[in-house]
């Protein structure tokens, strides 16, 4: 169980919607975030409850915690799956910690 996870808070840089397109979720930011932030986060469903919670402002652990609890699945895998989207969303200076 590898729970070496990052602590401090994080929250998104811009509010944005999350709308279904074609089976695909995506993300776009609103309000100012829109002038910034001209591209789209396109999400399967588990990426977009790991955003949705990414938006309530939780710490990675938490966000893991929480995805345990309502997908039942592997530790390992569900901590990969939370890690690619924070990453990606890093990537895409998205994500303000403290």
């Amino acid at each position: 169980m590898n729970l070496q996870l990052k602590l401090f808070m994080m929250r998104l840089k811009y509010d944005f919607i999350i709308q279904e397109v074609a089976g695909t979720y995506v993300a776009v930011a609103v309000g100012n975030g829109a002038e910034h932030f001209k591209d789209m986060v396109k999400m399967n469903g588990t990426a977009k409850r790991i955003f949705e919670l990414v938006q309530q402002g939780l710490p990675e652990n938490d966000i893991v915690e929480r995805m345990l609890c309502e997908y039942k699945g592997d530790v390992d895998v569900i901590s990969q799956s939370v890690a690619n989207l924070l990453d990606e969303l890093r990537r895409k200076n998205l994500i303000v910690e403290s």
